[in-house]
């Protein structure tokens, strides 16, 4: 098994780093990220906004287990002597590097959460900064003393020579630690993080109000998968959001002069699109990344027919001008899926994370963000959403909780062992970057569970 330079047991690596920065801020990590992240740039408005992937994704191709006999693996593994050598290529290059420390823990429960580590080159700040929140923080007192059980080394500058792009990750099952050198995860599919951020005219989100948390008594691949299946909304909605819509059809049918000039609730605006027909979402469009990444929504979504505010509107042309304003603004996606957990809605500034508690159990929680130099009727409009969609009070949430708890237990009955998530496939899509697709297409749960596969037993 090769030995890190300095590590003799789990929790006691410290890397041979130029110089620490010990649990950056946000602020400096962004100052960081403009600094030494390849490709960052700063809009107008003091957003930042990676332009171009190096690499699009980590895939099993470049993953190795570090191993002396392969047979006891199901994926492809590395020698350790391979490794060793890798390992102090890393820490050479580590040694010449100002590298971010992130200290965090991966579950929340005192009893059930395991401290981690990001140890993270200044070209990768942007990752780092993004991985800082989705820790659970550790307290001043915890820092003291912290030595993590999971850590990951990450050099996103160091290209090896001999291997695929440059890129390689070396998993050390014994010790916990992996090596990331050259990759880029997430890829592309950031565009709707950007996209989320350009929609405040002064280019900067604000975390607002607290966290919804809403329990479901299902395992958490069922409510990830439904984010972006589209034929179940106008069946699964019907006895909520279709009795909205029927109300307000009632209601206009019985009123004098023509139905436009009544305004629309915001409530009854949000509920309505949910029961729009099979022709609707599948002109939406949903277009995937590898590793279970992606999004609904590519031509239009149930958030594009909102009712203007024009206060809002002047203020991000006069921030981006026409031709920028337009495409911030005419970007409005659905559900964008940051496999395996995390899940934004940038139309509406709100973030939902799936933490599994059991195979049956999984908590929601959802957070909302305010548009800084936006009115507030954008924030009103997200937390009336959060409310009525994602909340333990929700009205559509429990249509597909019911759901939820169903195929649960039709899972665990005797019968069929197999789910069909055929509907239009293509074998094109196998191996594929990215590929966009027909919006009621089943490509979105293919994706994930072919993500799934390479997580648990890359092949």
């Amino acid at each position: 098994m090769a030995t890190p330079t300095t590590q003799v047991a789990p929790g006691a690596y410290r890397v041979p780093a130029r110089r620490i920065i010990d649990n950056p801020t946000q602020e400096e990590l962004r100052q960081l990220a403009l600094e030494h992240t390849p490709n960052m740039r700063k809009t107008a408005r003091g957003s930042l906004n990676k332009v171009v992937s190096i690499a699009k994704a980590r895939s099993a191709p470049n993953t190795y287990i570090i191993a002396s006999d392969p047979a006891k693996h199901s994926g492809q593994t590395i020698d350790p002597a391979e490794a060793a050598r890798i390992a102090k290529i890393q820490d050479e290059y580590f040694a010449q590097s100002d590298v971010i420390r992130i200290d965090g823990y991966i579950g929340n429960h005192p009893d059930a959460r395991h401290p981690a580590t990001l140890w993270m080159t200044v070209e990768g700040a942007n990752v780092a900064a993004m991985q800082q929140i989705l820790y659970f923080p550790a307290t001043e007192e915890e820092r003291k003393d912290f030595r993590p059980l999971v850590q990951i080394l990450y050099t996103p500058g160091l290209r090896l020579e001999g291997y695929d792009k440059g890129r390689a990750i070396l998993v050390d099952t014994d010790r916990f630690v992996t090596r990331v050198m050259g990759t880029d995860y997430f890829g592309e599919s950031l565009s709707s993080i950007d996209n989320m951020a350009d929609r405040s005219p002064e280019g900067e989100l604000e975390l607002a109000g607290g966290c919804l948390r809403y329990l479901h008594n299902c395992n958490w691949k069922m409510f990830v998968e439904n984010l972006n299946d589209t034929m179940h909304p106008m069946i699964a909605h019907a006895s909520s959001a279709g009795t909205a819509k029927r109300l307000w059809d009632e209601k206009l049918k019985g009123r004098q002069g023509t139905p436009a000039d009544l305004p629309k609730p915001m409530a009854v605006e949000q509920f309505v699109p949910f029961v729009n027909g099979y022709q609707f979402f599948d002109d939406m469009g949903v277009r995937i990344y590898p590793h279970g990444h992606g999004f609904s929504g590519v031509h239009f979504s149930i958030h594009s027919s909102y009712s203007s505010i024009p206060e809002y509107e002047q203020a991000m042309l006069r921030a981006y001008g026409e031709e920028r304003a337009k495409q911030i603004l005419g970007t409005v996606r659905h559900n964008t899926v940051y496999y395996p957990s995390l899940t934004i809605k940038g139309a509406i500034q709100s973030i939902r994370v799936a933490r599994p508690l059991a195979a049956d159990s999984t908590l929601i929680e959802s957070w909302t963000f305010r548009l800084k130099g936006a009115p507030e009727s954008l924030l009103q409009r997200t937390v009336m959403y959060n409310r009525l969609i994602n909340s333990p009070m929700s009205v559509v949430g429990h249509d597909d909780l019911h759901c939820y708890r169903s195929i649960q237990e039709g899972l665990a009955a005797p019968g069929n062992e197999w789910v069909s998530l055929h509907r239009n496939f293509d074998p094109g899509e196998i191996g594929a970057p990215e590929r966009t697709a027909n919006g009621t297409s089943d490509i979105s749960m293919r994706n994930q569970f072919r993500a799934w596969s390479e997580f648990m037993a890359p092949e």
